[in-house]
């Protein structure tokens, strides 16, 4: 992967995605890391689309009891989880 990754661009592009996905192009600028997931019209399709998302861009697998709604109580939880999974496979790059 030749992304250059920062809890910021994390952070942005999560908001992006969230913003596209819901079809609210306010929420790109407004999000922060402590609103809830639920708070701006986020159902369980629309988070399962944003993994999916997640995974292509970054490369990574969530597993499989992460795959629901309420796992992630903010975007702050989910942009945790993304940063950590991208440290754990930098760190042990042949696991």
């Amino acid at each position: 992967m030749n992304l250059v990754v920062t809890q910021t661009n994390v952070t942005n592009f999560v908001s992006e995605k969230i913003s596209d996905l819901t079809r609210k192009p306010e929420l790109k600028h407004l999000l922060t890391l402590t609103d809830r997931m639920l708070d701006f019209g986020m159902t369980s399709k629309i988070f399962i689309q944003l993994i999916v998302e997640i995974e292509h861009r970054y490369d990574i697998y969530f597993r499989d009891n992460e795959l629901w709604l309420n796992g992630f109580d903010s975007i702050g939880d989910l942009v945790d989880r993304i940063v950590e999974e991208l440290y754990a496979s930098t760190a042990h790059p042949f696991s």
